[in-house]
């Protein structure tokens, strides 16, 4: 038995507050929480908090990390990337456009020997096989959670980067795929009859509405940001949001909406709550520190578009609101090379985040007094661990769930510099912004794999989360 105390920390906790107090992990597992001034007993290590606030290991429920070549090289330094910022568990997107029965474990599995971090997957369903395996890839997978993309329709569908197999080489590998409203009923239908609760992530832009002002702004001459936040508009997210509300509320299933960050969209969230939709929105870094007037250009392209200041205000409202109730980073780690910055129009879509999602929303959230610590918490731990079934196990610091904690300097200012991040992409979007907070200490079920600026845990100490028929760490894709 290996007990470890992190000690003199404000310990917040998303059920009951924030309390001064020792953190007691016993064997990977949260064993008890010791108020301070009581005995907390001896230690077998300890970790001096030092004044600052133990938190829950954060959760990133939103990567593609698995598009990139070569791909072993780049799921580590993602997974370093993202436990420099304080995440504990990711949820990376899975895409393929064949049976996951096949696939999946040979993936997962190669997961398993390049995560720092704990993780799962949602799975892409581009196909009706894919739709018909559901329940297969619920009870044999341990997979709860599924996306379907609205805005790859007709000719937007050409080209998509799927995920690389561990055999894939060093080339990327792009695929056709063609969204329609049928295939969506199909999947809302089939999951309405599954023997676990499952939830529907839905990309929502509607392809045909992007496809034609596309068209029209470029035939204007227009380019940069402020020409991409045109050719996409919220109003098309909006109506799709509102059309998936309805399958939500049609067949009882529970959905995702990720990447939130027009007004529109929020406007739509809130009728979709008073529709009685059971949904759960998500908002990204981007959505909060960057806009059309953005200095990072057409490198912060990204799908949907960042929008402009009196949206990035709106998204703040949504959070207090709580019709954004989760974080999450859309993290693609393009280099320059393979970003191919140029003309807003061709250059490729998205940009690495993961492990600068958690800083910006101390800076811009916490320390400027827009949300409290606790409800960052929330935010970016708590709510999400809920909405994936991840929770008990993750999530939150109360006695019986993982020894997963992080540790964050509020006063730390520091600036934004690509060569100083782990991860593999060479340029970041947040280039030079001067930033308030930091994460000081990641551990993951009380083994510290990030400290005072260095990584020092392993590549394969993460474990895959089976989230069916409970949530536990599976030993299925554990490394030889």
């Amino acid at each position: 038995m290996t007990e470890l105390h992190v000690t003199n920390g404000s310990l917040v906790i998303p059920e009951m507050g924030i309390i001064p107090g020792t953190l007691v992990i016993v064997d990977g597992r949260v064993d008890r929480i010791v108020r301070a001034g009581e005995d907390a007993g001896t230690p077998d290590r300890e970790i001096d908090a030092d004044g600052k606030y133990v938190m829950p290991g954060f959760i990133d429920p939103h990567l593609h990390s698995g598009i990139l070549p070569p791909l072993g090289e780049r799921l580590q330094a993602e997974s370093a990337f993202a436990a420099a910022g304080g995440i504990t568990t990711t949820i990376r997107y899975v895409r393929r456009t064949e049976s996951y029965m096949g696939t999946f474990p040979t993936l997962a599995e190669f997961d398993q020997k390049n995560q720092y971090q704990d993780f799962t997957h949602h799975l892409t369903l581009f196909t009706a096989e894919q739709a018909s395996e559901m329940r297969r890839y619920v009870e044999e997978l341990g997979i709860t959670s599924f996306k379907l993309y609205m805005n790859l329709k007709g000719p937007l569908g050409k080209g998509v980067l799927m995920d690389l197999l561990p055999d894939s080489g060093d080339e990327m590998s792009p695929g056709d795929v063609d969204f329609d409203e049928g295939h969506m009923y199909d999947v809302f239908d089939t999951a309405a009859r599954l023997p676990a609760r499952v939830r529907i992530n839905v990309h929502c832009e509607l392809g045909s509405i992007v496809q034609k002002e596309m068209e029209r702004v470029q035939e204007m001459g227009l380019e940069g940001l402020p020409a991409w936040h045109a050719s996409r508009p919220g109003f098309s997210e909006a109506l799709a949001i509102q059309m998936v509300a309805s399958f939500s509320h049609r067949f009882g299933v529970p959905v995702y909406y990720p990447h939130i960050g027009s007004h529109e969209a929020i406007e739509a969230l809130a009728d979709a709550r008073r529709l009685g939709a059971d949904f759960v929105a998500e908002t990204c870094p981007q959505y909060v520190s960057l806009s059309t007037e953005s200095e990072a250009g057409t490198l912060a392209k990204v799908m949907p578009p960042v929008r402009t200041t009196d949206d990035a205000t709106a998204v703040w409202l949504g959070i207090n609101d709580d019709l954004l109730t989760c974080l999450g980073s859309d993290h693609i780690a393009y280099t320059l090379e393979e970003k191919k910055p140029g003309s807003i129009w061709t250059t490729r879509p998205a940009f690495g985040g993961t492990g600068m999602m958690i800083p910006i929303f101390l800076s811009e959230g916490v320390n400027r007094g827009r949300i409290s610590i606790s409800r960052l918490a929330e935010l970016g731990s708590y709510n999400t661990a809920k909405a994936f079934g991840l929770y008990p196990r993750k999530g939150t610091l109360l006695p019986g769930s993982d020894g997963d904690f992080v540790i964050v300097d509020l006063e730390k200012e520091w600036a934004v510099h690509a060569e100083q991040l782990l991860s593999a992409s060479d340029y970041s979007v947040y280039e030079d912004m001067t930033l308030k907070g930091v994460v000081a200490v990641t551990a993951v079920r009380g083994e510290v794999i990030y400290e005072d600026g260095k990584l020092v845990g392993s590549p394969g100490s993460g474990r895959f989360c089976r989230r069916f028929p409970e949530i536990q760490h599976d030993s299925t894709y554990a490394s030889s």
